[in-house]
């Protein structure tokens, strides 16, 4: 497992984590992780970026020590599974990128190489984001008013600290992207 890199996309909801890690992915030499999470699917989730599990089943796995990685955001539970890996193992690759957040209570395996990059983007560059993948303006404004809190504030503050880059994704999609992609071939 030493041999694995993942690089962690972390960001602010509609800062493009999930849009940027998949046109990353489809240059090449570099695969995507399914996750498993426990919070309600979107309509704009891709049929392979997550399995959508129960409380229960999570818990279950998480037990069992079947995740690589694994966090709580948002009252939900995300993780990435070991089996996510042996897809990218068969095609003689290593490096992966995924959304990620990173919390207190985030685990990341020891035995794995992680790259940390936090996507810079203004709010109002995200509410439009937001707004074209199908979010409703109550769930927006509800989201807003959580960043809001110094809770919130203080979350943000400490998952962009653990960050070892940090992104300006106000560029043009395809700029950021050949930036991200060219810093995985390094």
């Amino acid at each position: 497992m030493k041999n694995i890199i993942i690089f962690c996309l972390a960001g602010l909801t509609g800062s493009g984590k999930t849009s940027i890690s998949e046109a990353v992915a489809k240059i090449g030499n570099i695969e995507t992780l399914i996750k498993v999470t426990t919070r309600p699917k979107r309509s704009s989730d891709l049929d392979k970026e997550y399995r959508f599990l129960s409380s229960e089943e999570y818990n279950k796995l998480l037990r069992e020590n079947k995740f690589a990685l694994h966090t709580e955001y948002y009252s939900s539970h995300y993780a990435v599974p070991y089996s996510s890996f042996e897809y990218g193992k068969k095609k003689n690759s290593f490096t992966f990128i995924t959304p990620w957040n990173f919390c207190n209570t985030s685990f990341f395996d020891p035995k794995l190489s992680y790259v940390k990059i936090w996507l810079d983007i203004s709010q109002e560059e995200r509410i439009k984001r937001l707004l074209k993948r199908g979010d409703s303006e109550e769930y927006i404004n509800r989201r807003l008013d959580i960043e809001k809190s110094t809770q919130f504030s203080n979350f943000f503050f400490q998952q962009r600290r653990q960050c070892q880059v940090v992104l300006d994704n106000s560029d043009a999609f395809e700029e950021v992207v050949k930036k991200m992609h060219s810093m995985t071939i390094q």
